[in-house]
């Protein structure tokens, strides 16, 4: 009785070891990694003539919902320009990361003939070709709906750093329109240490 008795406290003993050997192994493993959003968190803007940017902070404040509105106001002479720039604060992107730029439209003031375009920038230099978004495409942006504008900056064919982008409205004469920024983005990943809290 005494051998059964230990033979059992033994059994046991080997089943809660295991089960300790095997938790440990589940908790330690390795988790997949996580793509985290950095958003632009500088902003400046200009215009040519009669524009404006408003709520500017609203591109930069890091919550996708908020937005600035870039005005092009009514055009006299020439084309009227107004351009909203967002960065990192001095930080440079890695070539090769894609930044993703969310526009939005408000269609009683946008304009046959408007362009929008979205350029990155290394140390207030352009970088390549900028990503052009018309007017006809933005007026398809209904209610609370936005326009996700992704590219990797390059020139040449080759991918090249970045610190900003410029977002820029252009309107012919006599007329006026304003695109909605909502933020400026690019993706780094991160690893979760413990895959509970992931």
């Amino acid at each position: 009785m005494k051998k059964k008795n230990t033979l059992n406290f033994l059994l046991r003993g080997w089943i809660l070891c295991c089960i300790a050997v095997l938790s440990q192994s589940v908790s330690s493993q390795v988790c997949p990694d996580i793509n985290q959003r950095v958003y632009a968190t500088n902003q400046d803007w200009s215009t040519t003539l009669l524009g404006s940017v408003s709520n500017a902070g609203g591109a930069i404040d890091g919550d996708p919902t908020t937005k600035s509105t870039i005005n092009t106001g009514i055009v006299l002479a020439g084309l009227g320009t107004t351009y909203q720039d967002l960065s990192w604060g001095g930080a440079v992107v890695a070539a090769g990361t894609p930044v993703t730029v969310k526009l939005g439209s408000i269609p009683d003031l946008l304009s046959v003939g408007s362009m929008v375009t979205v350029q990155a920038r290394r140390n207030g230099n352009n970088i390549g070709s900028a990503q052009i978004v018309t007017g006809n495409l933005l007026s398809l942006i209904s209610g609370d709906s936005v326009y996700d504008v992704t590219f990797t900056p390059q020139s040449g064919g080759v991918p090249q750093e970045y610190d900003e982008v410029r977002i820029t409205a252009t309107a012919g004469i006599g007329l006026g329109f304003s695109v909605s920024v909502y933020e400026a983005y690019y993706h780094t990943t991160t690893t979760v240490a413990n895959c509970s809290l992931g």
